[in-house]
C-alpha cells in the first residue's frame, strides 16, 4: 500500500515470499524487506514491489534494486527508475511471463519537491490484460489529488471499509507521520486476519516507511522513518536493515555490519577491532559498487 501526497509518501509492505514448485506452494518465509528508499540530487523516492520476490531463491528483489542503482551520484530520480525498468526487462520479465506472474514496482516520488506516483510493471493494461515480455512505466503527478496505490495478491483481502478508509485519509495531512503509518499497518493487520483466501499471501508482520518532501518536515521527526509492526521477537531479529541508497552510496551495507556487531555483542562474543574494521572496509567497497556497469 502506498499513499503519495504533497505532504509525504507512505508505504506499507509485508515480508512474505512463497516458493512455487510444480504449481504448488512448497515453502515460504517472512523476512523479506520489500521497499527501497533512494535520495538523488534532484529528489527522493520510496519504492515497493509485488510479484516476484527473489531471483534464483537467493537474491531478494529489494537487494537486486539497491545493488543495481548504487555507485554513482550522477543518477537522477528519472534515470534511476529507467534503470530499474530496463534491468527488470532483462532479469524479471522472462520468468514472470513464463509463470504468469504480474510484477509491480510502485514508487512515491518527490521530484524537485513535487509529488509523483509511478509504477513499473509487466501488465500496464491492468487486470486481465496480457502479461508482457518487458516492463513499462506509468507516472503522473500526485498533488491534485493525492493518490493511493495498492498492489499484490493480498489486496484482495482488504475490506470495503478499509478501501474507503484509504480513500479518505489520503486527502488529509496527518498531524504526525506515524498517524498514517498506524492506519496502513491496521489495514494490513485486518486483511491478514480476515477470512479471505488471499490472507495467505500476507505475512503477520509488516513495515511502514515514511518519506517527507525535500526541504520540508513535520514538527516531530525528519527524514526517512521506518516502523515495524506486528512482529514476534523471533521474526524481528531476522529482519535485515531497511534498504537506503543515499546519493549513490548504499547505506544498507554499513547498517548490516552494525547489526552483525550488535548481535555478536549480545551473544557474548564481540568482534575484535581488527575483524570489525575488516567488515566495515568491505561494506564500504560494496556500497559504491553497482551490480552491473
Amino acid at each position: 500500500m502506498t499513499i503519495v501526497a504533497p505532504w509525504g509518501v507512505w508505504q506499507c509492505a509485508d515480508h512474505r515470499l512463497v516458493w512455487i514448485e510444480r504449481g504448488k506452494a512448497s515453502e515460504r518465509e517472512d523476512v523479506s524487506v520489500k521497499h527501497l528508499a533512494i535520495r538523488c540530487p534532484d529528489g527522493v523516492a520510496l519504492i515497493s514491489y509485488s510479484g516476484l520476490g527473489a531471483l534464483d531463491r537467493k537474491l531478494h528483489v529489494s537487494d537486486w534494486m539497491r545493488e543495481l542503482v548504487r555507485g554513482e551520484n550522477r543518477r537522477t530520480i528519472d534515470g534511476t527508475l529507467i534503470r530499474i525498468r530496463e534491468a527488470a526487462t532483462m532479469d524479471l520479465a522472462r520468468p514472470a511471463k513464463a509463470h504468469g506472474v504480474v510484477h509491480w514496482f510502485v514508487a512515491g516520488v518527490f521530484l524537485q519537491r513535487r509529488p509523483w506516483w509511478a509504477v513499473i510493471t509487466n501488465q500496464p493494461g491492468g487486470s486481465g490484460s496480457p502479461i508482457l515480455d518487458h516492463f513499462e512505466t506509468i507516472a503522473e503527478p500526485a498533488d491534485n489529488p493525492p493518490r493511493r496505490l495498492v498492489a499484490g495478491k493480498g489486496m484482495e483481502a482488504i475490506s470495503a471499509e478499509d478501501w474507503a478508509l484509504l480513500d479518505r485519509v489520503k486527502m488529509h495531512r496527518p498531524r504526525r507521520p506515524e498517524d498514517y503509518a498506524r492506519v496502513l499497518a491496521g489495514i494490513h493487520r485486518r486483511a491478514q486476519q480476515s477470512r479471505h483466501p488471499a490472507r495467505h499471501a500476507i505475512s503477520e508482520g509488516c513495515v511502514t516507511a515514511y518519506l517527507p518532501p525535500i526541504g520540508t518536515d513535520f514538527k516531530e521527526g525528519t527524514g526517512l522513518q521506518v516502523m515495524p509492526h506486528w512482529h514476534t521477537p523471533e521474526s524481528a531479529e531476522l529482519l535485515p536493515p531497511a534498504p537506503f541508497v543515499l546519493f549513490g552510496i548504499d547505506m544498507t551495507e554499513s547498517a548490516k555490519v552494525l547489526v552483525q556487531r550488535m548481535r555478536a555483542m549480545q551473544a557474548g562474543q564481540p568482534l575484535s577491532d581488527e575483524e570489525a574494521n575488516r567488515l566495515h572496509d568491505e561494506a564500504l567497497r560494496r556500497s559504491i559498487k553497482p551490480s552491473r556497469p
